[in-house]
Parts: structure tokens; sequence; C-alpha cells
């Protein structure tokens, strides 16, 4: 019996130190999950905390960049009013961490439906360009592009 406590125990700290022994790519990686679990529920807000106050967002469907956290806070707003419901799929997708900066990359699958119920999916490539600012990770890029169809 003292045997499988101990052996109990010691699972338990395992378990608590994993956070404290969390390095740059899991932090950015838990930010990431976080910020996507934010765009799944449709949360403007909280999908803009994740993004520093002069943030750039690069998407081939808006004719220029969207400027700053408050711009990318009004851009998603207005884009989780058209399409209420969506579903993105990450495919493909690395991670690579170099000291305070990290960079997403892959490919992804969204299907937005909007107020009337039509429903699209198309298929694109992404980059998110996460930094360290104080405790934080924040993504200063944000690049998103349609993949072009075959013909």
């Amino acid at each position: 019996m003292k045997r499988f406590t101990a052996v109990v125990f010691l699972l338990l700290l395992v378990q608590m130190a994993q956070g404290a022994w969390a390095g740059p790519h899991e932090e950015v990686a838990q930010a990431a999950r976080e910020r996507a679990a934010a765009f799944r529920e449709g949360n403007a807000e909280a999908v803009s905390a994740f993004y520093a106050e002069d943030a750039h967002y690069f998407f081939s469907g808006t004719p220029f960049r969207v400027e700053g956290r408050e711009a990318i806070r009004a851009y998603f707003v207005r884009w989780f009013e058209d399409f209420p419901t969506r579903r993105v799929v990450a495919r493909h997708s690395v991670t690579r961490v170099y000291g305070t900066t990290a960079v997403i990359t892959g490919y992804r699958e969204l299907t937005l439906v909007d107020r009337t119920g039509q429903a699209k999916t198309n298929f694109g490539w992404f980059s998110h360009t996460w930094v360290k600012l104080g405790e934080k990770w924040l993504v200063v890029q944000h690049d998103a592009s349609l993949l072009p169809v075959p013909q």
C-alpha cells in the first residue's frame, strides 16, 4: 500500500510540475489553442486580445491589411455577424520557436455558414507570427490566403 501511495504521489507531483516546465513551444501552443477556441465561439473580444496593439492582419478576402488590435476586433465582430456558424480545421500545422518569437504555419479548411444558412467551404493557408511581450504571447502578424482552385 505504501508503494502504491508513493507512486500516486509521484505522478501527482509530475503532473503539477508540467506547467512549471512548460517552455516557449508549449506556451505559444496553449495561446494558439485559446485563440482558436475564442474564434470557434465567435468571441471577437477574446480573439483580438491575442493580437498585439500594432498587429497586422492580411487576408486575401480583404483589399487592404487590417492594422491594430481595435481594427482587428472590429473586423472579427463584423465577420462573426456575417458568418454566425463556422468550422475551421487546421492541417499540417507547424510551430517553430526562435527565442521570444514563434511562427505557426499550416493549411486550413474553413466552412462558413452565413445568416441565411448558406454554407461554403474553402481551403487556404495561414501564417501567424507570435512574439512574447512581457509574460504573454501575442500575434503581431497574421497572414491568410485562399489556395488556388485547380482548373
